[in-house]
């Protein structure tokens, strides 16, 4: 038996799923206050026109997009609107996954990855004195970064119905679809690396910046998850074996991502008491959100995995793992993003609600 219900999305702060590819500044055409990306094809249209295009590529491009703005039909060539970016576009700039009409979708995958993420906290939340041990344990066999996929195994393991088959993995019963699609002007962000230091993000400790394309706030979506009603029994039978509280309905999953994402914020604002820029602002109203859910880039460490069920000596360890940064805190280092060198907001997240 099968049951499904719609969520809706709406982004509270800007989000960005990459798909791995990226482009570089000669791709964007600037016309009157708007960036624009062509459509390939449009692309080489334009260039297979002006054959003398060699040298000074991006300029050229550039001035040749102008001169032919009249025969440019917006409605069919243009590929997709950029907000206007204030700053200097430089270096590679991570591309937004896109359907390929160009059109803005949120894939199935990293929905269902954030809810099964969220499940799995809950069942180790209730189990946490267990979960500890377990990573404690796994610690003292792990001595390089390759080995912390033998935490994940062992974790991974633990909530199968048989131990090293992928085939039984707990989320089996889960089917989510790709979101619909939405044609919106994308946004270029410049995200940096910061380091957080006395409880606050230091932001004189931005050594690295890049641009990526992403989603703004305020962008609603809807996705359909199908429950197979009979594979969420028999993983709430099995697993009720070693662990409480399993969630039995569509409601209790659901109840599984409030509980983890609100965790996820008061964590950060704990890290982060003296924090006073913006960044925080938009981690304050986040709290006052109950329905919300981190997806896609961005949620590091906290939102995208078991971290904060750690107390903070075994994150230092697990973290000093992934590269040695001996007693400072951990997470040592946030993504954000940046506006004139500023610290504005965090990246992924958004509120859910269920419409049918």
């Amino acid at each position: 038996m099968k049951q499904s219900v719609v969520l809706k999305l709406k982004s509270l702060t800007p989000f960005f799923i990459g798909s791995g590819e990226k482009y570089v500044p000669c791709q964007i055409v600037k016309i009157g206050d708007t960036y624009y990306r062509l459509r390939d094809m449009s692309f080489f249209r334009l260039l297979h026109k002006y054959p003398n295009i060699r040298k000074e590529f991006k300029k050229i491009v550039n001035e040749t997009v102008q001169r032919v703005d009249k025969e440019i039909n917006h409605d069919n060539d243009i590929f997709y609107q950029l907000k206007n970016y204030v700053g200097t576009i430089d270096g590679e700039i991570l591309q937004m996954i896109k359907h390929p009409s160009g059109a803005m979708y949120i894939p199935g995958s990293s929905i269902k990855g954030a809810i099964r993420t969220a499940i799995e906290y809950c069942l180790m939340k209730r189990n946490v004195g267990y979960f500890r041990n377990l990573v404690a344990n796994a610690l003292r066999t792990a001595r390089r970064k390759q080995e912390l996929q033998h935490i994940t195994k062992e974790i991974n393991n633990h909530l199968r119905l048989i131990k090293n088959d992928l085939r039984s993995d707990f989320a089996r019963f889960l089917i989510v679809r790709d979101s619909n699609l939405i044609n919106t002007p994308f946004c270029l962000l410049r995200i940096g690396i910061v380091k957080v230091q006395s409880q606050r993000l230091d932001p004189g400790s931005i050594k690295r910046t890049f641009l990526i394309e992403a989603a703004a706030p305020s962008i609603e979506l809807e996705v359909e998850i199908i429950f197979d009603m009979n594979g969420l029994e028999a993983i709430q039978k099995e697993l009720s074996k070693n662990f409480s509280n399993v969630p039995r309905s569509i409601e209790q999953v659901l109840d599984c991502v409030r509980e983890m994402y609100t965790d996820v914020v008061e964590d950060e604002l704990r890290d982060l008491k003296n924090e006073n820029s913006k960044y925080r602002q938009i981690l304050e109203e986040l709290k006052k959100q109950p329905n919300k859910i981190h997806i896609g880039y961005g949620g590091g460490l906290k939102a995208c995995s078991l971290f904060i069920l750690l107390d903070d000596q075994l994150r230092k360890n697990v973290r000093n793992l992934i590269k040695p940064h001996g007693n400072d805190v951990a997470p040592l280092s946030r993504r954000v993003v940046l506006s004139n060198g500023q610290i504005i907001s965090p990246i992924g997240w958004f509120a859910f609600q269920v419409v049918r």
